[in-house]
């Protein structure tokens, strides 16, 4: 007598997983500053602030947890989900995973901003 189970006893569905991993660097940088640019280079700094906006008042480039939250959210518009992270000397890695996609097209439309954050990375991390 054949002691050996069928094959099929214990049926399962495969899911192929596909993963990504990033690294935002963390190296500190300050944030540009309208007194100092003022006494550089001898302009009022108000002046500066209201000519200037989005380099002095709405500077987003250098708020850490606002580039993670970017790039997070980047990911899961295309379904990628955010399931560890760690520090690799200076940067922050970010791990991804999503269930592996066929070949269907799916237009997703990014901001200019989202998508210059995509241009940094090797396109074998990019999210598509």
């Amino acid at each position: 007598m054949d002691a050996r189970l069928p094959e099929l006893m214990f049926p399962h569905i495969l899911m192929e997983i596909e993963y990504r991993v990033i690294g935002i660097n963390l190296a500190i940088t300050n944030a540009p500053s309208a007194s100092k640019a003022s006494e550089q280079i001898k302009m009022p700094e108000e002046y500066l602030k209201k000519e200037f906006p989005k380099q002095y008042l709405q500077n987003s480039e250098t708020n850490t947890a606002l580039q993670c939250q970017t790039v997070l959210n980047i990911y899961g518009k295309f379904g990628w989900e955010h399931y560890q992270q760690g520090q690799l000397g200076k940067q922050v890695m970010l791990y991804f995973k999503r269930q592996k996609q066929d070949d269907k097209v799916e237009i997703i439309r990014l901001e200019p901003k989202e998508e210059a954050i995509l241009q940094k990375l090797d396109p074998q991390q990019r999210p598509y």
